[in-house]
């Protein structure tokens, strides 16, 4: 979804689509596996359209099928959810470049996505209190 640069009307390979809707073939869930329940709402689909690739599957955008998704409701629902979006690009990134990367990098990106998890954390921690406060005056 972040393919500004593709024409929203033609049929393109990418890296991810968006997971509101996907079709899958069995074969390559049997190849890539079933999703990975380590992750909780975000970076699933990533994680999952990566293993496809590197099985040798295609992802394929195709515009010609149309449905309905309210981006981020969920997400706008739970005061967790920015919290388990950093949890999930630090899942992501572990799983798939952390042994590939050399150490100074690891604890650069590492820590860059501890920060912002941690900053996250400490605004949702501060707007429920606020939250409450004014609940209770």
């Amino acid at each position: 979804y972040n393919c500004t640069y593709l024409d929203p009307d033609e049929v393109a390979e990418v890296d991810c689509v968006m997971g509101a809707f996907m079709l899958v073939r069995a074969e390559a869930i049997a190849q890539a596996g079933l999703l990975d329940t380590q992750f909780f709402l975000f970076g699933v689909v990533l994680d999952w359209s990566f293993r496809f690739l590197l099985a040798g599957w295609k992802v394929v955008y195709n515009p010609s099928v149309t449905i309905k998704h309210v981006k981020r409701a969920a997400a706008n629902q739970s005061p967790r959810a920015q919290i388990e979006f950093y949890r999930a690009m630090d899942i992501f990134y572990r799983k798939h470049y952390a042994a590939s990367t050399p150490w100074y990098l690891h604890g650069a990106i590492v820590s860059a996505i501890a920060l912002r998890q941690g900053v996250e954390s400490l605004r949702v921690s501060l707007h429920s209190s606020r939250g409450q406060q004014e609940a209770h005056p």
